[in-house]
């Protein structure tokens, strides 16, 4: 079936030079809903910000074709006065997609997500200039987690001040099985128009999209690993064994929108959750017990 918002596509070329950076040519375009910028995605290219290959054209037209389905449920109802900035990055032969949100206060990123604020209650977010990331490089000889630290340091570094926020994409190769075609590329398969299975094994392009652009919107557990006492680690404290082996949690401890998807969450016993409750199985909450008797 066709959507019914048509993508307004308009795409610029900037170069810039950074410190620790090489010359950059992002893409700009633009998802449009009643004439108004709905969303600003900027497509990063091969070695711009740790994007580790050059996304294809028709992998950016099922990008463009995923988020009208995001546009076409949010927009008649959205009290935005600003588009969601979303950049896009690819890793090479990573068989899979993510997606997360950066809200900055200042340079400071929080568990709110001011887009999802800005849309649904109207919070004015300042522009963030998403060029100027492209112009940082980010090895790719060290770890994903250090690749992470640095490019949340990166984005810390360069935010616009005040309230400000930005979705990340981040798009893999070879989820699915290799086809050729006009619609087939790097294992995935693009088509908008139909959800039937004629993909051949290739992985659902616009469908992944769509999915990915929902956790990008808070629809994704806000959490911190931690100790036994609910502090913050850097690194998992690890309990049980085998099959039951699990990594300590809490729910972050600064969310304050009420309206948070991870403030639905209930246990089986009915506790709703809060922000700093810590999230155990039976087995953890027994060790909390043995150790805090009056819990």
């Amino acid at each position: 079936m066709k959507r019914p918002q048509k993508l307004a596509i308009g795409a610029a070329l900037v170069m810039a030079v950074n410190v620790n950076s090489h010359v950059s040519a992002s893409d700009t375009a633009y998802v449009y809903f009643n004439g108004q910028k709905f969303i600003e995605f900027e497509f990063f290219n091969e070695g711009e910000f740790g994007s580790e290959y050059t996304l294809p054209e028709l992998l950016r037209e099922g990008t463009k074709s995923a988020t009208s389905y995001w546009s076409g449920i949010l927009g008649p109802r959205s009290k935005f006065s600003s588009p969601w900035q979303i950049f896009v990055k690819t890793q090479v032969n990573f068989q899979n997609a993510g997606a997360l949100t950066y809200s900055l206060k200042g340079q400071k990123v929080i568990t709110d997500n001011y887009p999802a604020l800005m849309m649904q209650n109207g919070k004015k977010l300042n522009a963030y200039d998403m060029k100027k990331l492209a112009g940082i490089v980010i090895p790719a000889n060290i770890s994903v987690e250090e690749q992470f630290k640095r490019m949340e340091n990166y984005i810390k570094e360069n935010a616009p001040g005040g309230n400000a926020g930005l979705s990340l994409v981040l798009i893999g190769q070879h989820s699915g099985a290799e086809r050729t075609g006009a619609k087939a590329k790097d294992g995935w398969w693009v088509d908008a128009d139909t959800i039937l299975p004629t993909n051949e094994q290739a992985a659902d392009f616009v469908g992944t999209f769509r999915h990915e652009l929902g956790h990008a919107l808070g629809i994704i557990i806000a959490r911190k690993t931690c100790d036994w006492d609910g502090n913050v680690t850097e690194k998992d404290v690890p309990y049980g064994e085998g099959k039951n082996a699990k990594v300590l949690y809490k729910f972050a401890d600064d969310i304050t929108d009420k309206n948070s998807w991870s403030l639905h969450l209930v246990d089986k016993n009915g506790n709703h959750a809060k922000p700093g409750m810590m999230i155990v199985t039976t087995d953890g909450f027994n060790i909390i017990k043995k150790n805090k008797p009056g819990v």
